[in-house]
């Protein structure tokens, strides 16, 4: 079966670790785009919206729209 590995709530603070965690995945398999702990998540949950919503040119929301991206792309190559 299909799968990708992905990291949510990564620290943005350090990329260095996360890009080596995806190095590590990478050997087992692919990796989405990560999603990293952000204000944003906090302030859209408070408000039962999404950060795409609250924040759509934010940084939390880049990162669901790669992730999203990574996943339709491959939903379309199924």
């Amino acid at each position: 079966r299909p799968f990708a590995f992905v990291l949510n709530g990564t620290n943005p603070v350090t990329p260095v670790r996360t890009a080596e965690a995806v190095a590590v995945l990478e050997a087992g398999g692919e990796v989405a785009p990560a999603v990293s702990t952000r204000t944003d998540f906090i302030d859209s949950m408070a408000s039962g919206l999404g950060v795409t919503e609250i924040a759509p040119s934010g940084k939390a929301a880049a990162e669901i729209k790669a992730l999203w991206n990574f996943i339709a792309t491959k939903l379309e190559t199924k």
